[in-house]
């Protein structure tokens, strides 16, 4: 049963990406027509392997920025909202979290930093 399960299963999650991915594109019928060609180049798409597009930074005053934004927008690239939520730190642990994921990799500056760490610090004690 085994030996069966596991290769239904590998097609399983093979058929599963395929479709995620946009899949095969659909051949043409006989009755179809030929689309229009693009006057502009469609831009390339994402390949599997390569990381999600960097949110810029901005230098707005950290006055206007909205912490809980800069969460969703930066920090659920990689994690989810629960997993942050189920996070209770302190201001000096957030501010460490912080900048551990600034070291690998989040894309925020000084304003942004002190927004979202103050947000955090509030919300999740």
């Amino acid at each position: 049963m085994r030996q069966i399960l596991l290769p239904v299963l590998f097609i399983l999650i093979v058929i599963v990406i395929g479709v995620a991915c946009g899949g095969p594109a659909a051949a043409p019928t006989a009755t179809s027509v030929p689309p229009a060609k693009p006057t502009t180049p469609p831009a390339p798409a994402p390949s599997a392997t390569s990381a999600p597009p960097a949110a810029k930074p901005t230098n707005t005053p950290a006055q206007a920025l909205d912490g809980k934004a800069l969460m969703n927008e930066r920090c659920t690239v990689c994690h989810t909202t629960e997993r942050i939520q189920a996070a209770k730190k302190s201001k000096a642990d957030w501010q460490a979290t912080v900048a551990r994921m600034k070291a690998n990799g989040a894309k925020l500056n000084d304003a942004e930093t002190a927004a979202l760490v103050d947000f955090l610090a509030a919300t999740y004690k």
